[in-house]
């Protein structure tokens, strides 16, 4: 095989990462006036099973279209699917503390992230699921937050 030894540059995480939601207003987290626990939402990264199979019927979606563009209805559905494939849990809290007692499925999460006054919790997703540092696997003795971009050689 051409590509064997490349093992070590293979990425795809297929564990879900806890997210903390952030207030949109003052960047802080959102805690439950209650409890004083963060809110979260547990997301899977987009190079994860669920993200490859939702990317797999996206494109089928795209290709059905034939060579039509997207409607904006179109572009704010593919959103909302891929952030509702991409979670598998949540502890809501709203911006000012109240906790949300919410049950998590995959269609309540479309219905949740397909309300526009709730899009701010979907952006915290995508932009979540889409940064592999936030899925960085932490047993790595050698895990570097910069690549060495040395070319090996030592001459001045």
């Amino acid at each position: 095989m051409a590509l064997a030894g490349i093992d070590e540059l293979l990425i795809g995480i297929d564990e879900m990462v806890r997210m903390t939601l952030i207030n949109p207003f003052n960047g802080s987290p959102c805690i439950n006036r209650d409890t004083e626990e963060n809110g979260w939402i547990d997301v899977m990264s987009d190079t994860s099973d669920a993200g490859a199979a939702y990317t797999r019927a996206r494109n089928n979606r795209v290709l059905a279209r034939g060579g039509r563009a997207a409607t904006d209805e179109e572009l704010q559905f593919e959103n909302v699917e891929k952030a509702a494939a991409l979670v598998t849990g949540w502890a809501l809290v709203a911006p000012n503390g109240s906790p949300i007692n919410l049950a998590w499925s995959r269609a309540t999460a479309r219905e949740l992230f397909g309300n526009r006054k709730a899009r701010w919790m979907r952006d915290q997703v995508l932009e979540f699921s889409a940064n592999l540092g936030n899925y960085r696997p932490t047993t790595s003795p050698d895990s570097s937050p910069m690549p060495n971009t040395t070319s090996g050689s030592t001459a001045a």
